[in-house]
């Protein structure tokens, strides 16, 4: 005969079933090494830095002093966002992060991935509608100049994926990175978001 469940405070239906779903043997990390919490939250900053710069080039008056002062602001924090990404990439091959739990790890993964994907992706795309403008790119003071020249047929699709779509996904994602990060945290009240912390 089976026993009686014991009778206490009843969970919630969704954390039940979230918890039945994502239950497995492998427990979860305590936390993320110190390099892969460095890297979230430097890249974390300079993609703010490089929303917020672009926002005050646009609110500048055209070809001001002002306007050219944060487009290359903006350029700056794009290639060491770039830089960055391409690092953490290389440094998640060696050693491979702990698995934590089952469908909810699998969700995280993936969004991590996409994450990392559109943090490489974006600034190629603006470095490139630069480029093929014919404009050099700057990075901190330092100049590269334009190895395309004026090309107004390729500018004109970076400048669609760069000025509309990229940032579109990227904000997209970020929005439901942290939705995800803040459910965890007050509504399944887990240890999620204390392992980037």
């Amino acid at each position: 005969m089976l026993a009686a469940a014991p009778a206490g405070r009843p969970r919630s239906i969704l954390r039940s079933i979230i918890s039945v779903s994502i239950a497995v043997s492998v427990p979860a990390p305590a936390r993320y090494t110190l390099l892969a919490r460095t890297f979230h939250w430097t890249i974390a900053v300079l993609m703010a830095g490089m929303f917020i710069t672009m926002f005050l080039h646009q609110g500048a008056a055209e070809n001001s002093p002002a306007a050219l002062y944060w487009i290359k602001a903006h350029m700056s924090l794009g290639l060491l966002v770039f830089g960055l990404s391409l690092l953490r990439l290389l440094a998640r091959q060696t050693p491979p992060e702990p698995l934590s739990r089952g469908i909810a790890r699998l969700a995280a993964v993936g969004m991590q991935k996409l994450l990392l994907l559109v943090t490489l992706l974006l600034p190629v795309t603006g470095f490139l509608r630069v480029m093929t403008h014919g404009y050099a790119v700057s990075f901190f003071g330092y100049t590269i100049p334009s190895v395309t020249g004026n090309m107004p047929g390729v500018n004109a699709i970076f400048k669609v994926l760069h000025g509309g779509a990229m940032p579109l996904i990227v904000l997209t994602l970020i929005g439901l990175h942290i939705a995800a990060a803040l459910f965890h945290h007050f509504v399944l009240k887990d240890a999620t978001l204390k392992q980037m912390v």
